[in-house]
């Protein structure tokens, strides 16, 4: 009987034993780090603002990414004193007319957006193409970095597992540079959307697709904004995405702003909602994905074919700022600023227009070796 009991109370001690060493090995896993963070102080060159210092200070390390985030400037406040004085008529002409206060660290916002308004506009003296609203611009998207950076750093934070490749919202922050787009193609998997294919893949277009309802589209509202949609101050990508529509792809509807991409229209309060993805030029890459990149205009140029959707990243910053959408394309070669490059003619919003490369309008052209042009195809 003792015999008995002896082994049944060795049983439960090693029962008790084993469970406690599964509960801390099942403890040990849920803590572990799934994403690194490194504080990597690397010099960044702004091409558009080069007197100005900035600096990636951030590296996120897991087993399917390896990146940096995006450039700050070292001194926020420095950085915005310099452009002041590089910019000082269009900023006095923001003022004036859209009664706003000084620059600053918490007006910046309020600057960008009458800036867009403002070269969207009739107005004579100013276009996304001058030299101040291109160093504004540069300024704005630098501040607006940090912003970024510091949701993604708060996300890792709040829920540093596995689990966060799978939240579209993260992934749609992440940059996006050449050298790094591998990293982004994996994850694309993961999330079951389109992946991207490199520049010697074949492309199979959308068998619903049509080019020539797209083109009709574009031709008809570059200039003439369709009041069946939201119209936007920056509204590159809200155009894009209409004319993605127009050709007949399908949208895909969800509840979060993050996921999908789609739009939608409420009669009874009559107001517009619609996807991140319809209306912002990062995140429309994102759901599409890239084709091709480069930061030389002349191989992007080669590379383009009439009913290419066309992505820029001003400062190659890994943030995509401005969309397009190819008219027509043609072999006949224009130089501009020592780089030759083949004419194209771009529809676009913000700066409304249809316009050849060779046009004063058309500032494709400009962000040689200084941004990086991506290619997305439908």
């Amino acid at each position: 009987m003792k015999k008995k009991m002896l082994i049944i109370i060795m049983t439960m001690l090693m029962l008790m034993l084993t469970s406690t060493t599964y509960a801390n090995e099942k403890d040990e896993e849920k803590s572990e780090e799934y994403f690194h963070i490194f504080n990597e102080k690397k010099s960044f060159n702004n091409s558009i603002l080069p007197n100005l210092s900035m600096s990636i200070y951030y590296r996120i390390e897991s087993e399917l990414i390896s990146m940096y985030l995006y450039p700050q400037f070292d001194s926020e406040i420095d950085a915005i004193s310099k452009v002041q004085l590089e910019t000082k008529n269009l900023l006095k002409e923001l003022k004036k007319e859209y009664n706003l206060d000084e620059l600053n660290q918490e007006t910046w916002s309020k600057y960008n957006n009458a800036l867009n308004i403002f070269i969207s506009g009739d107005n004579k003296l100013y276009s996304e193409i001058s030299d101040e609203v291109i160093k504004l611009k540069a300024l704005f998207n630098g501040l607006e970095n940090r912003q970024i950076n510091n949701n993604i750093l708060k996300m890792i934070e709040k829920n540093n597992s596995k689990e966060l490749i799978y939240n579209i919202e993260f992934i749609n922050m992440l940059p996006y540079r050449i050298n790094e787009l591998t990293n982004r193609n994996e994850i694309s998997c993961l999330n079951k959307t389109k992946s991207f294919v490199s520049s010697d893949n074949i492309v199979t277009l959308n068998a619903a697709y049509s080019n020539s309802d797209a083109l009709s589209y574009a031709k008809k509202h570059a200039t003439s904004r369709n009041g069946q949609f939201p119209s936007y101050s920056a509204d590159c990508t809200n155009f894009t995405s209409q004319i993605m529509y127009a050709g007949g792809m399908e949208q895909e509807y969800t509840v979060n702003v993050n996921s999908g991409w789609w739009h939608r229209f409420n009669p009874i309060h009559n107001a517009h909602t619609n996807s991140l993805s319809w209306s912002v030029a990062h995140n429309f890459v994102s759901y599409f994905k890239i084709y091709t990149g480069t930061r030389y205009h002349s191989q992007f140029s080669r590379d383009l074919k009439t009913g290419d959707f066309i992505a820029l990243d001003y400062e190659s910053d890994g943030r995509i700022d401005h969309m397009g959408y190819v008219m027509q394309t043609s072999v006949i070669e224009d130089t501009y600023e020592g780089h030759k490059y083949r004419r194209y003619k771009v529809a676009q919003h913000t700066s409304d227009y249809i316009e050849w490369t060779t046009s004063d309008k058309n500032g494709w052209k400009k962000y040689n070796l200084k941004g990086t042009y991506y290619i997305v195809r439908p």
